[in-house]
């Protein structure tokens, strides 16, 4: 159903993000909060995630939208990787559950390659140069 066509009122708002390259993600929070985000106090929130890895960026967001005092704070993922996270998070929705491994396609990426691809796939260590 489109938003457009909830039977109630709603609105979002987009939080970017950095790629989870290891290499540039290590130890640090990887989101900006924006200046013109809505004011999310007594609203039911719900943050839709592609991928839930360490949990290091989206611990970060869920805390810092836990600030603004919401009604509920809800996260949904479409890949959860099955490992230990250094930073402890939880998806109450949950579309697949993955292996530790690199994906690629569907919008996720590799040094902004492979984005374009119509279905999720695991890159090769070779390819990475790894």
């Amino acid at each position: 159903m489109p938003c457009a066509n909830l039977p109630f009122s709603s609105g979002r708002d987009f939080t970017p993000g950095q790629n989870t390259d290891p290499s540039t993600t290590k130890n640090r929070p990887t989101h900006s909060k924006s200046d013109k985000s809505p004011d999310i106090a007594g609203r039911h929130v719900l943050i839709l995630e592609d991928i839930l890895d360490t949990g290091l960026t989206l611990n970060a967001i869920c805390e810092e939208l836990g600030k603004a005092s919401p009604l509920s704070l809800r996260v949904c993922v479409l890949l959860r990787k099955l490992k230990r996270r250094t930073h402890m998070v939880s998806a109450e929705y949950i579309g697949f559950d993955i292996e530790d491994e690199f994906v690629i396609g569907y919008g996720l990426d590799y040094q902004e390659k492979f984005r374009n691809l119509p279905y999720i796939g695991v890159l090769a260590e070779s390819a990475r140069g790894e």
